[in-house]
């Protein structure tokens, strides 16, 4: 873990040195001042300890959460032909609350520690050089568009300082309701029918009840969209659901996964 907080005794000092990471003595802690987030992820993998180095990473977002795919892909990882460096899996991108997401995208999920690959970009980060990936159909949710509208404002104030191009020169001060804060995403809002991870659960029932107020705003939104804007975004989720079927079929077929 890459601490580049600047605090010797930082908010989550207590946190860390508590997990069951540290105390199997399975933790690294590397502190450092933050340049950039490339950077940060980069000195994790010059800190990944010798015996590690010709295993997988495993690339996660402090808001994202795994479905339970995760244990079968992980058993079977020893099995993935020598010539893949990068597994992607896919996203399911949440927004204005837990019960609507506005895509699902594929995404980067773990690399080969062996094939010298970097992390480039200050900002939105990409893995180089990367040759030959496989995509699963194991899910992540991405739950970073799930609060009130004034933590996206701070959120975005904070990002926009550290490089982010805004987009329309958007000034996050003038923001505050959940149509002006995410009214383009939310037009494409498709409810959610599945299962949120049993790992998550909980801080959803207690969110849910301290932000109902805002999530109810994010109802409204939703409500409000056209029978035609309703149908386009039906149609999409139909077809998020034809890739993933399309993905498993393949996976079984390509990789016996």
């Amino acid at each position: 873990m890459n601490d580049n907080s600047g605090a010797s005794d930082g908010p989550n000092s207590r946190v860390l040195s508590t997990s069951r990471f540290a105390v199997e003595d399975r933790l690294t802690i590397v502190r450092s001042a933050f340049t950039d987030f490339a950077a940060a992820r980069n000195l994790c993998i010059d800190a990944t300890p010798a015996a590690l180095h010709a295993g997988w990473a495993l690339r996660l977002d402090s808001d994202e959460v795994f479905d339970d795919g995760i244990g079968s892909l992980v058993a079977r990882l020893p099995t993935v032909p020598r010539d893949i460096d990068v597994i992607d899996g896919y996203s399911t991108h949440f927004v204005g609350s837990f019960d609507y997401f506005d895509s699902v995208a594929r995404q980067l999920l773990l690399f080969r520690l062996d094939r010298n690959l970097r992390w480039t970009l200050p900002v939105h980060e990409r893995l180089e050089p990367v040759r030959r990936r496989a995509a699963l159909p194991i899910m992540l949710h991405h739950y970073g568009h799930v609060v009130p509208a004034r933590v996206e404002q701070a959120r975005g104030e904070l990002y926009t300082s550290l490089g982010q191009r805004v987009e329309g020169g958007r000034d996050f001060r003038r923001h505050a309701t959940a149509r002006e804060m995410w009214g383009r995403l939310l037009r494409r809002a498709i409810r959610f029918r599945g299962t949120h991870p049993l790992a998550v659960r909980p801080v959803i029932a207690r969110l849910s009840a301290e932000w109902a107020d805002d999530f109810a705003q994010v109802d409204d939104v939703v409500a409000g969209l056209s029978p035609i804007r309703q149908l386009g975004n039906a149609l999409r989720n139909w077809n998020y659901r034809r890739l993933l079927v399309t993905r498993g079929i393949e996976a079984r077929i390509r990789w016996g996964m």
